[in-house]
């Protein structure tokens, strides 16, 4: 951030902004610098102000910068200021409550109707900072109660409408800050813009009886669609209908006049669009009708989508009795419905609707009633509802999402559909809010220009377009899948194809015998290479179109083992896939085809291969370029093989290398697991080669390495063929030794077994690695050193242990970053690491690893430390992941407490390493009384709780008691030494990978925005009840742990921490809701189950324990812990959950936990959860990585997340109670 004088030239009007200036300010992201400052410098109307303003400056530019639109917050701002008449006064307030700043900045960049309330309402500012009470829940009768205290002084209905605006628009206020800050989930953002109607509607009709003389008592005003259901938008019609107990022509005047208090149009604006095209006889009926009349109407006349309609119905007015009376005589016929004739008429209905979308010139985008959209799901849960409503009446109900819940309870949808529908609910809904709020329109499609579906994105918290555009497509498609099964006149799900279906083990043999090489060139082909190679003397090259996808490749060449592997890589490069091939040394090729006259020497003949490849392009879409695609190819194999002449192919290898890598960036990243290869030997009758067969999944290089590994050991291919079914691949191999013997000894060909299989995995998982032209560098470097050490039989001779073997497979298909370790540290040296088996049966304690870093820190250079304590950390941080992946924990949580143990080792000797380099220079901070400043570093998250797993981040607090100075020759404040401190700390630790070890320092006041380092005040005022800390920042505070620094003073910090967040009051579970549809919406790919973060996942388990911690902790203490499992026994033992309740909850999340750890060793990625479709391939690998079945394992997942969601809604029950 810029420092204070940087802030007074930015703001100081007679400077001209200098390139240093712009520099510092371009950050921010101004399309137009000069305007914006422009915008500031207006701002302040004296010194004072301008100084003021100055020491907001650099939080301001750093807000800004994590707006989506910095310009029109920027401008919003300077509207803002300008429109308060007490400057001064506000900017103080700013310069205090830097808090203040962000709640502006993200309401103005939010909303622009939003932003004009607050430029006519300034006062509402003081409001909206007291998050903690803006935030409360407020009832019907409490909204009613304030409406009416709004309108007291009304004396007419113009001034009635006015005041009610005035109301309604603080309340849209409020509600919408809450719902952009993440206070209020979308179900209860909902519910109350739902009974801030249901009170409007309320206190129009009572100030109409009361300013007018209008009789109230005998009418009720009902409301169906969103309204009805409590299920509200920002800018909603509302769908009312009147009812009255007699004589209806009576109140046709007083529902006239309602509707017009409630949507004409005036200084203010309007409150609500009224639709009342939903009573008897729709536009052309009664205004007011009866309820006699009314339930006559139903029982003679009504429609199947006034049935419909009926599922969303609520008395939100008036007499509440009569609407209730009327309702529930509706609701007795309601339900006596056909079930074809509901899908039918739902079906016919959706048809029109997005009929009517695509006249408009809109295929894509419409959120609400677009295919897959908020219709579609509203419109399969009444659907449901309606079909099985009289024999199932608990799953009437008028809520969306409460319906989803009553349906899965009903088995009416399966439990992964509840999941998918609700979770696209949300996304939709949030995305329609989002659309509203800018202009207070009702806006359903998603924006055309690209800047403003960017700006959409943004303010969704998506990072960028393409993503947010790609979530709601997968949302949609998943969403219309699920309508299109239950209400289509035809299954539209695609059965599977007999290639599925086809049994894999008949079709294993793919040739034997004298079938075998059965697509060797033909003769004519063989004379015309012949010709050719003759007058090139290297190579020579027929390429044919063999069908509009696919080609034949036929080559002549010599020194089969150096130009075998460059075109295999070559044709990989090219984005070719070899789906079959067949080489042959000429001579056996000319006996297959019986041709003996070929004018070539004896002695060249011997010496060269003919080869026969059909390759297929792996472009996605094929293009009119093939020919010239084809042409580049056949120069290109020419040059490299004839380079390849020269120092045995090394240099031709270099570059094919850096080719590879750039096809393989290009590649998706490989999802799928790694599966098992069959290696399986035979011997040649015929000749002294053994046969090789391998039979495996395919995977994109995977020729290209084995062929460059064969070569390397010093092996010898005379022939070679390749068949392809479905994707699986059967390469056979004619190999033999330096010494032109067969490899009949049984040891050596478990070592070429073994070799094979590590190949295989290489090449699986080389399209996730970081860098794959490194990746693939330093495997070959791997491969190299190994084969030409004099005993690199006897390294691979110890995968002959089956535990070895397990090591190196399990270790090679873990993830990025030990794979990185293997590549970048124990490349030259794998097999010991490995092969130490025992060393790695041993758990290492704390205190062990104190002493071995103190040995190598003792030992090693001092200039070197740091180097040294990293190094220390990596090897560390391997030796615990190995022993994890290889099963040598024999108690859950080993894993989480030795990672833990390392964590807390290296933090502890990186704050001791800086404190003493920064002493030297400054000395120690002193408070005004020359008492030592006493330090404190606490973790949080996994890191505090002890729960540290794969890819976990390190998150900390530094938080010191006191200011002074330091007691150094030079001399500076404590909290800038702790600042330096600090920042020196965070170099001195370094994060190989993004997430792996990093220190995150986010979770202090303000995050990014404050001080890195937290003095104990600021600590006790930000993180107090009445505090500027967001929910879940003190949410965050559960987890609290001193792990270094002064140990006296840790224990001070808890029992701070202890008095801010354990002090009886309920746990913010709309806060929550909030916190957890943001990670859904955001991290949670459409129509998958996500194992930490979907309904029912891992931090459903964690938030819920926290919240109970929360909710219980000012009564017992014990329960104070930031593990969560001995959170959870604690609880038990205080009597909160019972025994059955602690052991459901505490195997639910065990089996989590190994979910999710066997789900990184799948998949090779610690970000990606999503749990595989059950029946495929990744989900049989992730059972047997689980030791379950199938079908057990997709059980287990479904009995543990329902039994997490009952939990979960039976605490918010409680709470709201």
């Amino acid at each position: 951030m810029i420092d204070a004088n940087t802030s007074q030239l930015i703001l100081d009007s007679d400077i001209e902004l200098s390139e240093q200036l712009v520099e510092e300010i371009e950050p921010v992201g101004f399309e137009r610098i000069d305007v914006a400052i422009d915008r500031l410098r207006s701002v302040p109307e004296s010194d004072v102000q301008r100084n003021l303003l100055a020491e907001i400056l650099p939080g301001l530019l750093f807000s800004l910068s994590e707006t989506p639109d910095p310009d029109r917050s920027v401008l919003n701002f300077q509207r803002f200021l300008k429109s308060v008449d007490d400057r001064e006064t506000l900017l103080r307030t700013l310069s205090r409550e830097p808090r203040t700043v962000e709640i502006l900045l993200r309401l103005f960049v939010g909303s622009q109707f939003l932003t004009e309330i607050l430029v006519r309402q300034p006062d509402a500012l003081q409001r909206l900072t007291e998050h903690k009470r803006m935030a409360e829940f407020k009832s019907r009768e409490e909204f009613i109660e304030q409406g009416r205290s709004a309108c007291l002084s009304a004396k007419n209905v113009n001034e009635l409408k006015l005041k009610l605006r005035s109301f309604q628009q603080w309340e849209l206020l409020r509600i919408a800050a809450c719902d952009t800050f993440g206070l209020m989930d979308l179900r209860t953002v909902t519910r109350q813009l739902s009974l801030l109607a249901d009170a409007i509607v309320q206190v129009s009709l009572e100030g109409l009886s009361q300013l007018e003389g209008y009789d109230v008592e005998h009418i009720a005003v009902i409301a169906f669609g969103k309204l009805g259901g409590a299920e509200l938008n920002y800018s909603s019609d509302i769908d009312l209908v009147f009812v009255c107990d007699s004589h209806a022509e009576k109140y046709w005047t007083l529902g006239q006049k309602l509707i017009n208090v409630l949507s004409e149009f005036t200084d203010l604006g309007f409150l609500y669009r009224v639709d009342m095209r939903l009573r008897p006889w729709g536009s052309s009926g009664p205004l007011v009708t009866t309820i006699d009349s009314y339930v006559d109407y139903f029982e003679r006349h009504s429609q199947l989508w006034e049935r419909q309609a009926l599922l969303k119905a609520r008395t939100i007015a008036g007499r509440y009795s009569l609407g209730d009376e009327l309702l529930e005589r509706l609701r007795f016929s309601a339900f006596d419905v056909e079930a074809e004739a509901v899908r039918q008429s739902i079906a016919s209905a959706k048809a029109k609707i997005e009929s009517k979308i695509s006249q408009h010139g809109r295929k894509f985008g419409e959120v609400k009633s677009g295919p897959g959209g908020i219709r579609d799901i509203e419109f399969l849960v009444q659907s449901l509802q309606l079909i099985h409503g009289k024999s199932k009446p608990f799953i009437r109900t008028g809520g969306t999402i409460e319906g989803l819940i009553r349906l899965s309870e009903a088995d009416l949808i399966h439990a992964q559909e509840y999941r998918t529908l609700s979770t696209a609910y949300m996304m939709l809904r949030t995305i329609e809010h989002s659309l509203q709020l800018m202009h207070n329109q009702a806006e359903r499609f998603l924006p055309e220009s690209g800047r403003e579906l960017a700006y959409l994105a943004r303010r969704l918290d998506f990072p960028n377009e393409d993503l947010f555009v790609e979530q709601f497509r997968q949302h949609t498609q998943a969403v219309s899948r699920i309508f299109r099964k239950h209400l289509s006149k035809e299954n539209t799900e695609k059965a599977p194809s007999k290639v599925d279906e086809e049994d894999h083990s008949k079709s294993e043999i793919v040739s034997s015998g004298s079938d075998r090489f059965a697509n060797v060139p033909p003769v004519s082909t063989i004379r015309r290479l012949v010709q050719e190679f003759q007058d090139s003397g290297t190579v020579a090259i027929d390429v044919r179109e063999e069908d509009a996808s696919s080609y034949d490749i036929y080559l002549l060449a010599s020194n089969l083992q150096v130009n075998l592997p460059t075109i295999c890589g070559m044709l990989f490069s090219e984005e070719f896939d070899i789906t079959s091939a067949d080489v042959v040394p000429l001579n056996e090729a000319l006996s297959k085809t019986e041709s003996t006259d070929l004018k070539l020497k004896a002695d060249v003949r011997s010496g060269l291969f003919v080869a026969s490849f059909r390759i297929a392009s792996t472009q996605q879409q094929e293009s009119d370029n093939n020919p010239q695609r084809l042409k580049n190819l056949t120069s290109q194999l020419r040059e490299f093989i004839e380079e390849g002449r020269a120092d045995d192919g090394r240099a031709v290898q270099s570059l094919l290398i850096r080719r590879l890598a750039k096809t393989i960036r290009q590649q998706k990243r490989a999802m799928d697991p790694i599966l098992p290869v069959e290696v399986i030997f035979e011997q040649d009758e015929q000749s002294p080669s053994t046969i090789l067969q391998i039979r495996a999944e395919d995977v994109p290089g995977f020729l290209y390495e084995l062929t460059s590994a064969i070569h390397a050991s010093g092996l010898f291919i005379d022939k070679m063929e390749v068949r392809t079914r479905g994707h699986r691949v059967f390469d056979t191999f004619y190999v033999r030794d330096g010494a032109g013997g067969d490899l009949l000894d049984e040891e050596r060909r478990m070592q070429l077994r073994a070799a094979v299989v590590l190949i295989k995995h290489f090449t699986h998982l080389l399209p996730q690695a970081p860098h794959p032209a490194a990746a693939l560098t330093h495997f070959r470097q791997l491969l190299d050193n190994l084969f030409q050490q004099p005993d690199w039989l006897n390294q691979l001779k110890t995968l002959e242990n089956p535990e070895v073997l397990s090591a190196i497979t399990q270790l090679l298909g873990v993830s990025d970053f030990l794979w990185e370790d293997f590549l970048r540290i124990q490349h030259e040296n794998l097999f010991p690491v490995v092969t130490d088996i025992s060393g790695l049966q041993v758990s290492y304690h704390k205190t062990d690893l104190v002493n071995e870093l103190n040995y190598f820190l003792l030992a090693g250079d001092e200039s070197r430390r740091i180097d040294i304590l990293n190094e220390f950390k990596d090897r560390a941080m391997m030796r615990v992941d190995m022993r994890h992946i290889l099963g040598l924990q024999d108690r859950f949580g080993m894993f989480s407490l030795e990672l833990t143990s390392v964590a807390e080792t290296v933090v502890a000797a990186a704050l001791a390493m800086c404190e003493e380099d920064l002493q030297n220079s400054y000395g120690h901070p002193v408070n005004d009384e020359g008492v030592p400043s006493r330090l404190t570093v606490c973790a949080l998250g996994k890191c505090g709780g002890q729960e540290l797993g794969y890819a976990s981040d390190i998150e900390l607090m530094f938080i010191y008691d006191s200011e002074g100075l330091t007691t150094g020759p030079d001399q500076i404040s404590a909290v800038d030494y702790y600042q330096r401190l600090i920042q020196t700390f965070q170099k001195s630790i370094y994060s190989r990978q993004k997430r792996i070890f990093e220190i995150d320092l986010r979770l202090r006041p303000y995050g990014n925005a404050g001080s890195l380092a937290v003095s104990r005040e600021a600590f006790e005022k930000y993180f107090g009840l009445h505090g500027p800390a967001w929910p879940y920042e003190r949410q965050a505070l559960v987890k609290l742990r001193p792990i270094a620094g002064d140990t006296g003073f840790g224990e001070e910090i808890v029992q701070l921490r202890d008095n801010l967040i354990y002090i009886g009051a309920p746990f913010d579970i709309a806060s929550m809701r909030a916190m957890r549809e943001k990670q859904i919406r955001q991290l949670v790919q459409p129509g998958t189950f996500h194992a930490k973060l979907s309904p029912g996942g891992l931090v459903d388990c964690e938030y819920f324990v926290q919240g109970m911690q929360m909710t219980f902790g000012h009564r017992h203490p014990a329960i104070r812990l930031p593990n969560t499992r001995e959170a959870m026994k604690g609880l038990e033992q205080a009597g909160i959950l019972s025994i059955d309740e602690r052991l459901s909850l505490r195997d639910a999340y065990r089996f989590l936990r190994r979910l999710i750890d066997a789900m990184r060793i799948v998949r090779g990625d610690a970000s990606d959860l999503a749990i595989p479709a059950f029946g495929t391939d990744q989900f049989e690998f992730l059972a047997r990585r689980l030791n379950m079945e199938n079908l057990q394992l997709h059980e287990e997942i479904e009995r543990h997340t329902c039994q997490v969601v009952d939990m979960v809604i039976s605490f918010e029950d409680f709470i709201a109670r």
